[in-house]
């Protein structure tokens, strides 16, 4: 292996008094053609990656970019160790450079200008780390190996005196060793966990339950990563790669207060957004809206939304087509009743993935699975288990989305057939639901007293709806 290791101390030499000059010629190059060097810096740092990964297999036979795993062979001398070391941290840095690039390309709030020089400084700031990585690293490396690895210093020195700096310098190579890798690995440990995951809520104690749970299970630094805020209230400035959530399931927000007279209203509230397709009091809707909005480019969302979504019209058919056309909307689960506290509740997991814009409609497929009809759970005597669950599971088929296959329950609707539907609505059933036929068959008296009770409540909703906007109009 030393042979690997003098090739990768000569390349490294190389590239870092390469890249004195190409730092200063890269900030000219910036400043002239700032959008032609964004998409240089985009396309060569996972090229350098790449191309570090691979050399790290070849020499060491060690797979850098799983850090987690990441175990130095017993088999490396001292001086291949160190230089695995430098590589699993050097693509630290490469890594955390290539997310600032694909974060500030998909921030649709700057121009491209903007972006372009976000995208620039990226760059800049990469090859300097890079830069002194590899000139303070390697000269280290070069003092220790040339004193501990020559054959020709042991033999002038006295046998002694050599084997005594020999296991000076191998303690001093193996605590930097052991610092810099423990260190390496705690960070990008400590990020994952503290960073990796993100929530809101507006009730405050919903949100310190939250993280007290968190806290409990080692997640979270000094700051919590659960906050008390509205969601909706603005876009925010952070992009997520994944987004799961059950929004609130009331279809209307609105707040209280008080008259002139001192009597107590209702007042509809609604979000005043760019982002959004359409503005309306709907809370689901909203949350649905500013789900799409704070996705990163490629991330995923699975939303948990109540029938209504599915098939209300006006508002809801401007979201349900806009995200048919403009992200990868690929799977509905109909949930069966009895899993909520509420008894009836008709609810879903929406799927969907954001895309870049396209004048092509990205939905080309909607896979639908019913586990609902003729399916009934409780939440005491019969409750949902995962084992119910494992068919769904199986038929998504998440390591290939592209190889699924029909089934009774699991079907395919296409993008063209979907838009096609009155109100491009998402309510679909195609199985045949046995309460229907007879009384023997059907729910249980409370679930169809909840089910009339929620239609009631959603009927009276949409007249106060009515009433509020004629109110309103005839006081203009």
């Amino acid at each position: 292996m030393t042979q690997g290791f003098d090739a990768w101390l000569d390349d490294g030499f190389r590239a870092a008094d390469a890249d004195r000059s190409k730092v200063e010629e890269f900030k000219k190059q910036a400043r002239r053609h700032p959008v032609e060097t964004a998409s240089r810096v985009t396309e060569s740092i996972p090229l350098l990656m790449g191309q570090l990964h691979d050399r790290a297999v070849d020499l060491y036979g060690v797979d850098i970019a799983n850090l987690e795993g990441l175990e130095v062979p017993t088999s490396l001398d001292l001086n291949d160790e160190i230089v695995l070391l430098m590589m699993a941290n050097t693509y630290l840095t490469l890594r955390e450079q290539r997310r600032k690039v694909v974060e500030y390309g998909a921030d649709t709030s700057l121009s491209s200008q903007q972006r372009a020089t976000k995208i620039c400084e990226v760059g800049v700031e990469a090859l300097q780390t890079l830069e002194a990585v590899l000139l303070n690293s390697l000269h280290e490396i070069q003092v220790h190996a040339s004193s501990f690895g020559s054959k020709e210093a042991a033999q002038v020195a006295k046998e002694a005196e050599a084997q005594a700096l020999a296991g000076r310098l191998a303690t001093r190579i193996s605590l930097t060793r052991n610092k810099r890798l423990k260190r390496a690995l705690d960070d990008v440990r400590g990020r994952e966990r503290n960073e990796a995951l993100k929530g809101f809520d507006i009730v405050d104690g919903v949100a310190r339950l939250c993280a007290m749970n968190l806290y409990l299970h080692g997640i979270g630094g000094e700051k919590s990563p659960v906050e008390a805020q509205d969601s909706l209230r603005s876009l925010g400035g952070e992009r997520y790669d994944m987004v799961l959530t059950n929004p609130p399931f009331g279809k209307k927000s609105s707040f209280t207060v008080l008259g002139a007279d001192g009597r107590a209203e209702r007042e509809t509230q609604t979000y005043e957004r760019d982002d959004f397709w359409v503005t309306t009091s709907n809370k689901q809707l909203n949350f649905l809206q500013h789900i799409k909005s704070i996705l990163k480019i490629d991330g995923r969302a699975a939303v948990v939304l109540s029938d209504n979504v599915l098939f209300e019209g006006g508002a809801g058919e401007t979201v349900r087509r806009k995200l048919l056309s403009e992200y990868d909307t690929h799977t509905l689960l109909r949930l069966p009743t009895g899993i909520f506290y509420a008894q009836g509740v008709k609810a879903n997991i929406l799927f969907f993935d954001r895309k870049p814009a396209s004048e092509e409609p990205w939905t080309k497929e909607l896979w639908i699975y019913d586990l609902r009809t003729n399916v009934h759970f409780t939440l005491k005597q019969k409750t949902l288990s995962t084992s119910d669950l494992e068919d769904f599971v199986s038929c998504y088929n998440p390591e290939n989305r592209r190889e699924r296959s029909e089934s009774e329950r699991f079907k395919r609707f296409t993008y063209e057939e979907l838009m096609r539907r009155d109100k491009a609505s998402l309510d679909i059933f195609w199985l045949k639901d046995k309460s229907l036929e007879g009384a023997e068959d059907l729910q249980p008296p409370e679930v169809i007293a909840a089910e009339i009770a929620e239609n009631l409540e959603a009927a009276l909703e949409q007249f106060a709806e009515i009433h509020e906007e004629l109110r309103v109009s005839s006081a203009e």
